[in-house]
């Protein structure tokens, strides 16, 4: 449990209003922050893609990744035609690295799902069309 400055509990693991439960996006940017009050050396970037045109944002993102990013997304259900590739409910998952041979993402997964896809890369497209898109899109994080 979190508390702001005048003693507030935060409630970062509901988000009743666009029928979500689990952890908000706000908590993530929070607990970064204090991270980095606390010393730690990281830097966070969000990257709001646009979902009609996300093609566009593909070597961004790949860069961003090369250059030592990782990516915190949420993937859910967000119409009947959800794949399901990484989970069959709301859930985060990591982008931790990219194939240098076929350019695919690396992720890192704690839902069941992930058990099998160790080892395993993932196209962007793919990735894309996993997204819940109500949330930071893609919450890029660095060790500085």
């Amino acid at each position: 449990m979190l508390l702001d400055e005048n003693g507030n509990m935060l409630d970062f693991f509901n988000d009743f209003e666009n029928g979500r439960l689990g952890i908000r996006d706000i908590g993530f940017i929070y607990l970064l922050d204090l991270l980095i009050d606390e010393g730690y050396n990281l830097e966070y970037r969000i990257v709001k893609i646009c979902f009609a045109k996300a093609s566009i944002y593909k070597k961004r993102i790949s860069k961003m990744i090369r250059e030592g990013y990782m990516a915190i997304i949420c993937v859910g259900p967000h119409g009947q035609d959800y794949p399901e590739t990484f989970s069959t409910g709301g859930h985060y998952i990591a982008i931790t690295g990219i194939d240098k041979k076929n350019g695919e993402f690396y992720v890192a997964n704690s839902n069941r799902i992930g058990d099998t896809q160790n080892n395993v890369t993932f196209s962007y497209e793919v990735i894309i069309e996993n997204m819940y898109s109500n949330t930071f899109d893609f919450l890029m994080i660095k060790k500085i």
